[in-house]
């Protein structure tokens, strides 16, 4: 047993932090009242915590993804649960910033050099995927393919910037109407996929 001088209380070793610069390898304080010293620093200086934790959890990840996993397995159902109820109570900021990421150019960037390697990666699944999908939107297939031989004959232009976002890109052509396969609107990657979303829903 080990007395915590903050809290005034005998607790047994294991409700003590390892430090091995003290005598008996355990922190002074209890993890309790570790855990609300902490938590006034952060509040009373949180310049310097945004600055230190990047630099800690930099130089002790391995360390903290071990103790993250043990503490995952041990507390899993109520780590889910709280998982879910922050999500839940949080939902409509989360979509915000994700929204914000998935729009930024870096994320385009990283997006499209991901599904690449993925194509290349499955080739032989890729291609069944695909004459599955054409096998199963024959209009749509056909609407492509009449954009595709105007746009290399020349009858119909590709605009190299996304007239709905302005980003300056290799576009695609989205049908509003696949009856009129020659009537497009020039988007990009994102915004195409953006509105195939909102036509799906």
């Amino acid at each position: 047993m080990k007395r915590c001088p903050k809290c005034n209380l005998e607790k047994v070793f294991e409700e003590f932090g390892k430090d091995k610069q003290k005598i008996d390898g355990l922190r002074s304080y209890c993890k309790e009242c570790q855990r609300i010293i902490s938590s006034d620093q952060r509040k009373k200086d949180p310049e310097y915590m945004k600055k230190y934790s990047p630099q800690y959890r930099e130089k002790n990840r391995e360390i903290l993804r071990r103790k993250a996993a043990v503490n995952f397995e041990n507390n899993r159902e109520k780590l889910l649960r709280q998982g879910r109820e922050s999500y839940y109570r949080n939902q409509e900021e989360i979509a915000k910033r994700r929204k914000l990421k998935r729009d930024s150019s870096e994320a385009r960037k990283k997006e499209a050099e991901r599904q690449k390697e993925w194509r290349e990666r499955n080739k032989e699944k890729y291609s069944s995927d695909i004459r599955k999908w054409q096998t199963k939107n024959r209009v749509k297939t056909n609407a492509h393919a009449k954009v595709n031989r105007a746009v290399s004959s020349g009858r119909l232009k590709r605009s190299m910037k996304c007239q709905e976002c302005g980003l300056r890109c290799k576009t695609e052509g989205h049908h509003e109407d696949y009856s009129k396969p020659l009537d497009v609107i020039w988007l990009c990657r994102h915004c195409h996929a953006s509105k195939l979303e909102t036509v799906e829903v």
